[in-house]
């Protein structure tokens, strides 16, 4: 769990479940939207749009409605608890064995009464023994190339229709090569960058090469398209 805060603090509209969802997920903030923006206050359309955006995720989302907080420390992993705040606003907190441990509220004191609990579950349970055997490493660079498609906009579509001369493969060698003891190193970097320089963004050793591994990843699935679409 990575504690994230919540960016709108909108009474009614608040992003906080959003900000719960990015905290438990370990993402930043932008990457989570604010789902009332998308289906605005009607529940059910809500509740249908944060399960179309957990899908890709590989997650589900179940609400039970309980009355207090005796029953939480009966659930194991993390929750989503929702209530009451001393605001008088409903509002969306984290909590694991029965205690609260994140309110994305900025400089918030939690729920004063507990209402609802909501569960996330894995829709495929076969793929957590897979997730389980993964390096920090390869986590890590899938959680990269999540974030270029979910924050950067670099979807599949978006790929297939801008980059057909291997940019994506000559960004990831950029990335790759940042750390290579050259002079001026960065100035002939530049020389090979396929996009607007203000684009490039290099940082810490591994930084650079998650970027580059998940570039790498763009340029095999946009191959892998090309050749099922001749």
């Amino acid at each position: 769990m990575k504690p994230i805060f919540q960016t709108d603090t909108s009474p009614t509209t608040g992003n906080c479940f959003s900000a719960c969802l990015a905290s438990v997920l370990e993402l930043d903030m932008d990457a989570v939207p604010n789902f009332f923006t998308i289906a605005g206050e009607d529940p059910d359309q809500w509740w249908d749009a944060v399960r179309d955006w957990l899908r890709p995720h590989g997650l589900g989302v179940i609400s039970v409605a309980i009355d207090g907080h005796g029953l939480l420390a009966s659930f194991g992993g993390w929750l989503i608890v929702g209530g009451k705040t001393a605001r008088g606003t409903n509002h969306a907190t984290v909590w694991r064995d029965g205690k609260m441990v994140h309110d994305p509220y900025p400089g918030g004191t939690g729920l004063v009464h507990v209402d609802s609990v909501d569960l996330l579950y894995p829709l495929n349970p076969a793929q957590c023994r897979a997730v389980a055997s993964c390096s920090q490493a390869l986590l890590d660079v899938a959680a990269e190339r999540r974030r270029q498609i979910e924050v950067e906009g670099w979807t599949p579509d978006h790929d297939d229709q801008q980059y057909q001369h291997g940019e994506l493969a000559d960004a990831a060698a950029c990335y790759a090569l940042q750390g290579a003891c050259l002079p001026n190193g960065t100035d002939i970097l530049m020389e090979v960058w396929p996009f607007d320089r203000s684009w490039y963004k290099p940082g810490d050793r591994r930084r650079e090469l998650e970027k580059s591994a998940a570039l790498v990843l763009a340029q095999i699935e946009l191959i892998d398209r090309s050749r099922l679409s001749r």
